[in-house]
């Protein structure tokens, strides 16, 4: 019998939030600790944490009774194990302070965004048949 392992591995995974524009810093602090809360709830840390500040939609994000044209975005890197990213997401669409999110795997640093450009001499060679 043939047993698949798990891979129990932490995985790192970039996390973005948005916050309603009008929120002071006492409130955004409030959910800040919240999100904090969620991620020691599945047993994950939080590697780094950017502010972005407020920024306009490409479109209106309608919660609850307002539409908001703007808002707060704070940006995390948050390492926990692939099993608790589901949950975590879960919990976090339930929050009533949270307009939208995106949780995604990290890409490693080492794949290079763009690549290298073939060099002419170091090109494989095709076949002459195809050539002709």
């Amino acid at each position: 019998m043939l047993k698949l392992i798990a891979d129990k591995a932490a995985k790192k995974y970039e996390f973005t939030y948005l916050l309603p524009e009008f929120y002071t810093s006492a409130e955004v602090a409030k959910a800040a600790a919240e999100v904090e809360e969620l991620v020691k709830k599945v047993k994950g840390k939080i590697v780094s944490t950017e502010d972005w500040g407020k920024k306009p939609l490409a479109y209106k994000i309608h919660k609850g009774s307002k539409a908001h044209a703007e808002a707060l975005f704070t940006h995390l890197v948050i390492e926990m194990e692939a099993k608790n990213a589901q949950k975590f997401e879960r919990d976090v669409y339930l929050s009533e302070k949270i307009l939208r999110h995106l949780l995604v795997v990290e890409e490693k640093a080492s794949t290079p965004l763009v690549e290298k450009s073939f060099d002419k001499e170091k090109a494989p060679e095709k076949d002459k048949e195809t050539q002709e």
